[in-house]
């Protein structure tokens, strides 16, 4: 009777330990959970947590969120998003636009840079495009130093990349344009007052004047364009606004024991050089273009290696 006792709430906490494993599983795989107490974070080393049993300071953004806008990696697209990430977003050249990160603020004197993992391994997050993402978790006390010691000092953004869906096929393909203008452009004075204030620093010095009154006038008129040019060069060098094209394809499904994802992006960026192909044997404009490629698969060889 005692022994029987002992074996039945044994077979409760077994059974209840498989229901709360499986629906950590399909709350992963399935994408955003219904309410916030099922939300389940990634905390890396492939373990994951249900936030209401988590006692860490941990922040999750999805990817139907950051996916909303469009950029050309993962860095660009967290601006705004995240409890506690601060996101300095960078400015000029397409390809040198990065942002920098900090969690909690400055943390010391001098790196203050967060641990980036994706998918649990060290990586560029640069290289990581939206598409590709399913969630970005942020880990900001000391639970990041307990699981990964001096690097997590800082805090760290693991981001976790989609993975397939069993028994299910899907198609995606997605494109976006973008525009980009100069917010800052220098201001050139024009041929006559440059001429008219090389004259006014000749007077103050006591020599003869540069140019006469009717070259002046010629200046002013555009009479004679090739003899007294007025030129925009500023304008007849760059245009006023480039284009961005970002191309995403990905195949996602499974069946009962596999499942897979596969994803390209291209991304594209032609910058704001007016006229690139003007000179003879090469081409002048600043222009971008990158490729990615992510493939990820699940196999099941047995109930107990998913």
């Amino acid at each position: 009777m005692r022994k029987n006792r002992l074996i039945i709430p044994a077979l409760l906490a077994f059974l209840s330990m498989q229901g709360y494993a499986q629906e950590l599983n399909d709350s992963i795989t399935s994408g955003k959970p219904a309410k916030y107490s099922d939300d389940v974070v990634e905390i890396g080393y492939h373990k994951a947590q249900r936030l209401e049993e988590s006692t860490s300071s941990i922040s999750t953004v999805y990817n139907e969120d950051f996916n909303k806008r469009s950029a050309k990696n993962i860095a660009n697209s967290l601006f705004g998003y995240g409890t506690g990430l601060t996101t300095l977003q960078g400015s000029g050249r397409y390809a040198d636009a990065e942002p920098t990160f900090f969690i909690r603020g400055l943390q010391s004197l001098s790196t203050n840079n967060p641990l980036i993992l994706v998918d649990g391994i060290e990586r560029d997050i640069t290289d990581v495009t939206p598409e590709e993402v399913e969630t970005v978790t942020i880990l900001k006390d000391a639970a990041a130093v307990a699981i990964y010691g001096h690097k997590g000092i800082n805090g760290v953004v693991n981001i976790t990349t989609k993975r397939g869906i069993y028994n299910t096929r899907e198609i995606k393909f997605t494109y976006d344009h973008g525009f980009g203008w100069q917010a800052r452009k220098p201001k050139f004075v024009d041929s006559y007052s440059y001429a008219n204030a090389m004259n006014e620093a000749l007077a103050n010095d006591g020599l003869t004047a540069r140019y006469t009154q009717d070259e002046l006038n010629a200046f002013r008129s555009g009479q004679y364009p090739y003899l007294y040019a007025n030129v925009d060069w500023l304008g007849e060098t760059y245009r006023d606004m480039d284009a961005t094209n970002i191309y995403n394809i990905s195949f996602r499904g499974g069946a009962s024991k596999f499942r897979y994802y596969a994803m390209a992006n291209l991304t594209t960026n032609k910058g704001f050089i007016a006229n690139p192909y003007m000179n003879d044997g090469y081409y002048t404009q600043d222009q971008y273009s990158r490729a990615n490629l992510r493939t990820n698969l699940d196999i099941d060889l047995t109930e107990k290696t998913k």
